[in-house]
């Protein structure tokens, strides 16, 4: 059985009103229901069971379905003043803005997940998306995984993203040191510093304004070479520390 590839980014973010929010999430999923297929249906979660809704083709039930799925009502909003308003689309929240898309709704090999968040006081926002291990072969590859990342970098100036799966990140992972990035099957980062620190047997490229690197050319079951290549990486990176984008 293969693993569901994981792929994680981090970029900075402004505080955002519900519409900015909104409209940084249509231009995503868009921009990925044009590049693949595979992103063709798309339903919007919201955080209740009921609250699953098919999104039409054309988006036009886009702004108002997210509208109503991104409203906490534990939540004080606030306009761009800082006072206290009612939720509305001008509306802005001390915690990011977050929802989450998929094609089905109940967990199935031929599921992918795309989780957006943005705005709020933290500074950062991501866009993470699972991609299941059927119908989605061609991602394995570090053509079509870069590829997929160009697209939201289309959308977004990301500081660093990674691409996983549980067989290595259970591996590298070091649960005593809480990174923000980890490293993966490939890694992006805009600070192309990082180039003259990694190995040079490691394949990389400069790319869209930073640099790219990756262990292998296709995503299978990890070898013990290139567990201990990404566990080398996490240590030279990690105590530069280059994982830690958000401090």
């Amino acid at each position: 059985m293969k693993d569901t590839i994981k792929i994680v980014t981090r970029f900075k973010t402004k505080n955002l009103t519900a519409r900015e929010y909104i409209a940084l999430s249509k231009a995503i999923l868009q921009s990925l229901k044009a590049f693949h297929k595979a992103f063709e249906i798309i339903h919007s979660w919201g955080d209740k069971p009921t609250s699953w809704t098919m999104i039409d083709d054309d988006f036009s039930n886009f702004n108002n379905t997210v509208l109503n799925h991104i409203f906490d009502e534990e939540i004080i909003y606030t306009d761009a003043a800082g006072n206290k308003v009612s939720f509305s689309p001008e509306a802005m929240s001390w915690a990011r803005f977050s929802n989450s898309y998929s094609n089905i709704k109940n967990p199935h090999e031929t599921k992918y997940l795309i989780s957006i968040g943005a705005g709020g006081e933290s500074g950062w926002g991501f866009v993470n998306i699972e991609l299941p291990p059927i119908y989605f072969d061609e991602f394995r590859t570090t053509k079509k995984l870069i590829d997929l990342i160009d697209i939201i970098l289309q959308k977004i100036e990301l500081e660093g993203a990674y691409v996983y799966t549980k067989t290595l990140y259970d591996h590298v992972v070091d649960y005593d040191k809480d990174y923000d990035i980890e490293i993966g099957w490939l890694n992006y980062f805009k600070n192309k510093n990082i180039q003259l620190h990694i190995p040079t047997e490691l394949f990389h490229s400069s790319h869209k304004n930073g640099i790219v690197f990756w262990l292998e050319n296709e995503i299978s079951t990890p070898t013990k070479e290139t567990i201990n290549l990404a566990m080398e990486i996490r240590n030279i990176l990690g105590d530069l520390g280059y994982l830690n984008l958000e401090q």
